[in-house]
């Protein structure tokens, strides 16, 4: 490692590594819009514990997701270790966010996908 923090990764020591953690150290939430799969929620909802994120957001149904056996075969049944929320309006989802402070990192591309920061 040099003096800027900067890995070698042929000589880094894997037990005194500093890890860049600006991303893991941004406050985010994860929200799901209308997913029907429990493949994806599952995976989906591994990747929002292993990152720290806070809340995890269904939007776009009437009713918050029900986690049974093919969902929790894929999240490993972590969802018990995150606060999940329901806000059936995706728009009403962004607000909360925003007013909370909470970054948005990633959108699903659909092909009328629209952003307004």
């Amino acid at each position: 490692m040099d003096e800027s923090g900067t890995v070698c990764p042929k000589t880094a020591d894997p037990y005194n590594m500093r890890m860049n953690l600006s991303v893991m150290e941004t406050k985010f939430c994860t929200i799901l819009n209308a997913l029907k799969s429990p493949v994806n929620v599952g995976m989906i909802l591994r990747s929002h514990v292993a990152y720290g994120s806070a809340e995890f957001i269904f939007t776009g149904q009437d009713h918050s997701w029900k986690f049974k056996k093919g969902t929790q075969a894929f999240s490993r049944k972590l969802e018990n270790q995150c606060n999940i929320l329901h806000i059936p309006d995706q728009y009403d989802a962004l607000r909360w966010c925003r007013k909370d402070n909470y970054t948005s990192i990633a959108v699903e591309i659909a092909k009328k996908s629209t952003f307004s920061g």
